[in-house]
């Protein structure tokens, strides 16, 4: 049996420019604004608290690109959470498959950072 979701109907007034924009990327505006919202938490980091802590050591661990040897990481998130290496590299892979770790080449991984704007939203307020 599928979960319910909890929604909320709201009413909001955008300039037509950006109407048009979300219209044409998404189809309709209920989809751009649920699209949208879905980025933006993705991006406010894991809900999970071990998972939300191991990320934010590995921010603190990266280099200005954002990368990470997998041993490096692995370490990071050994000492931060005080586990096992068994329960690190389950941590890694968890951070993977939610998409805030992916691998970049042979043993590196890159760190996707918290709060960045979904590219399509930056692009709707002309940041880019």
């Amino acid at each position: 049996m599928k979960k319910k979701r909890d929604r909320v109907k709201v009413t909001v007034s955008v300039d037509r420019e950006v109407y048009e924009a979300l219209k044409q990327e998404f189809g309709d505006l209920g989809t751009a604004v649920r699209k949208l919202g879905e980025q933006f938490l993705w991006s406010l980091g894991p809900r999970d608290p071990e998972l939300r802590r191991a990320w934010e050591a590995l921010q603190r661990h990266v280099d200005e690109d954002g990368r990470i040897k997998w041993c490096d990481a692995e370490a990071v998130v050994k000492m931060e959470l005080g586990v096992d290496r068994e329960r690190a590299v389950k941590v890694l892979q968890e951070l993977g498959a939610q998409g805030y770790l992916e691998t970049v080449d042979t043993g590196v991984l890159k760190v996707h950072r918290k709060r960045v704007l979904p590219p399509e939203l930056t692009l709707l307020l002309g940041l880019r």
